[in-house]
């Protein structure tokens, strides 16, 4: 054996084997920098190791679901409300129940001119050629809304949603995304 192999096989942990070494795949090179901001290249040695798992101190994200539970029988005599312009009926369940549930609501060419959608969830809702002029979506969950061709003067979109977000699905029907 050649003096650098005869070296590794000497610094090898108690009980692992030369053939181990050698038949386990190397790491490629990773640069690391030291205090001086010098760059040194690393090799590192595969062994039988446990995967390790990283540790964050983060507190655990919130569900990404909207309050109350999606229930398609809800959303479906909700958008009906707003399809038979219904908005005193609507109006008023909001007014009991809280904000509205329209998680993948097809609401095509309905007006919301007077519809309550403050804090309404609207996730994947189909909203093309939607009137929704004056309406106050202060914060309504648009996630994955698409508005292709509605009209908007004077609505308020809540603070998550960029107006490039906006301008997108107007003209082209993209999805909404939110920061």
């Amino acid at each position: 054996m050649s003096d650098g192999v005869q070296d590794s096989v000497d610094s090898l942990p108690e009980g692992a084997t030369p053939e181990a070494a050698v038949s386990a795949p190397a790491a490629p090179e990773a640069d690391t920098r030291s205090e001086t901001g010098s760059v040194e290249a690393v090799e590192a040695v595969v062994l039988d190791a446990e995967p390790v798992q990283a540790v964050s101190d983060a507190a655990p994200a919130e569900p990404d679901v909207c309050i109350p539970p999606h229930d398609p029988d809800l959303v479906t005599m909700l958008a009906t409300m707003i399809r038979e312009r219904r908005f005193d009926e609507f109006n008023a369940w909001v007014a009991r129940n809280g904000p509205a549930n329209l998680t993948g609501a097809n609401l095509r060419m309905t007006c919301l001119d007077k519809a309550d959608m403050k804090g309404a969830c609207l996730r994947g809702a189909y909203l093309r050629a939607v009137n929704m002029r004056g309406v106050d979506f202060s914060g309504a969950d648009l996630e994955g809304a698409s508005m292709l061709d509605a009209k908007v003067s004077g609505a308020r979109f809540p603070d998550d949603l960029d107006a490039q977000e906006i301008m997108m699905s107007l003209q082209y029907g993209t999805r909404l995304r939110t920061r």
